[in-house]
């Protein structure tokens, strides 16, 4: 409620041309085109980016800007008018997209590092003698603990597989780990983006260009809000690693962030090659709640007829 009180004030001071009252989204690096659009009043404080921009990830700031600063094509500009018209009167559907985004942009997580895992190379896949190494050698402990106990083999026999474990688990774990952070951090921001995707796919819509942004977010029938939160239910697992104590005795038996790997490299074999489009649908359907927000506050602007 205080997300939306806030969001809500933010929209009067829009409408007043409060300046201060409306954050300022940080946009790239000034290059000689920034300028110019600065001073058209384009881009910068008290512009028309400042006015119009409620996006939170970087793929729709990204989008809105370029949008602002590039011209569209009029076949472009029919297709998001009536997108935008539509967009406009789904005033709780526009500000719960916004208050999920805060949360993302609160956060730490670079989809780009996520983009890059999602569409790169498999760690885990190119050393399959490690793999299997880690499969074998909690089961090794555990016999060999069993085998002590009847006396078959010496009580401390346990401790040449614990040991091989640990020793591969220190050796590798930085490497897995940064893996793991490109995904997520410890804040879980990957569920956020599941929770931006399960809106997407959830708003009523019947224009042509809303119609194909949800189509792009749900390949072979199975929407990306699913696909992403199961990457995240494999991210809690992966979160062990911030539990000191228990994570130590955990990994030393069992080889737990190897286990974790591979279900993230399966994640990624079946839905690496989907996650740009997922990611690009998402950006362009926050600039459209930007303009529709811009729409909806000023209903006495017209839409142009571009010839």
């Amino acid at each position: 409620c205080e997300q939306l009180s806030l969001i809500n004030r933010q929209g009067v001071a829009r409408v007043l041309r409060r300046w201060k009252g409306i954050p300022l989204v940080d946009t790239v690096t000034p290059t000689d085109e920034e300028a110019l659009a600065a001073d058209l009043d384009l881009s910068g404080n008290a512009s028309l980016f400042h006015l119009v921009c409620l996006a939170n990830t970087p793929g729709g700031i990204d989008r809105l800007r370029n949008w602002l600063l590039h011209p569209a094509d009029p076949q472009t500009i029919a297709a998001r008018q009536p997108a935008v018209a539509e967009f406009g009167p789904l005033l709780e559907n526009r500000q719960e997209l916004h208050r999920r985004g805060l949360k993302l942009a609160a956060g730490k997580m670079d989809p780009g590092r996520f983009l890059r895992w999602a569409e790169g190379e498999q760690w885990l896949a190119k050393r399959p003698w490690l793999a299997w190494a880690t499969r074998c050698l909690p089961v090794l402990i555990l016999l060999f603990v069993v085998l002590g106990a009847t006396e078959t083999l010496p009580a401390s026999a346990w401790m040449i597989p614990f040991f091989a474990n640990l020793v591969l688990g220190f050796v590798f774990c930085g490497e897995m780990h940064a893996i793991f952070g490109s995904i997520s951090s410890r804040h879980g921001e990957i569920r956020e983006f599941a929770a931006l995707f399960e809106l997407v796919g959830e708003t009523p819509c019947t224009s042509a260009e809303l119609l194909r942004l949800q189509r792009r977010t749900a390949d072979g029938g199975v929407s990306a809000c699913r696909r992403i939160d199961l990457l995240g239910r494999i991210m809690d697992l992966a979160n062990l690693r911030f539990s000191s104590m228990a994570y130590m005795m955990v990994q030393s038996l069992t080889s737990w962030d190897f286990h974790v790997l591979t279900l993230l490299e399966r994640w990624q074999r079946r839905n690496g090659r989907h996650v740009r489009r997922w990611f690009e649908a998402l950006g362009e359907w926050e600039a459209l709640a930007s303009l529709a927000s811009l729409a909806h506050d000023n209903p006495s602007w017209v839409y142009p007829t571009v010839e």
